[in-house]
């Protein structure tokens, strides 16, 4: 697996690319959209803003989030139900999404 960040694309409700760092495992994950690395020209998401990701359950039980790069990731159109997290321990587990939640620009 991938460690460290990545700096990726991420395509804002407007259309507009902005860089966003993104975990190196999460950012190999096709269902969440990213395409990286972005070039060093892209501009980084302003700061108060707060991007796009969908809630799930794991198969432990707990709440987790996960970014989506872009509206039309398969984790946001629903053609994708499930996505993975990796806890502190380095194990993945798989999460079901139960919501959606937009973007928050201030």
């Amino acid at each position: 697996m991938a460690r460290g960040y990545v700096m990726c694309g991420y395509m804002d409700d407007t259309g507009s690319v902005w860089k966003l760092p993104v975990n190196g495992d999460y950012a190999l994950d096709s269902s969440r959209g990213w395409v990286g690395p972005a070039p060093t020209a892209t501009p980084p998401v302003p700061r108060l803003w707060r991007p796009r990701y969908v809630v799930g359950i794991d198969d432990q039980g707990r709440r987790v989030n996960a970014r989506v790069a872009t509206l039309a990731a398969p984790l946001w159109t629903g053609a994708a139900t499930a996505f993975y997290v990796i806890s502190n321990d380095g194990v993945a587990h798989t999460a079901t999404v139960i919501r959606h939640v937009g973007e928050r620009r201030r």
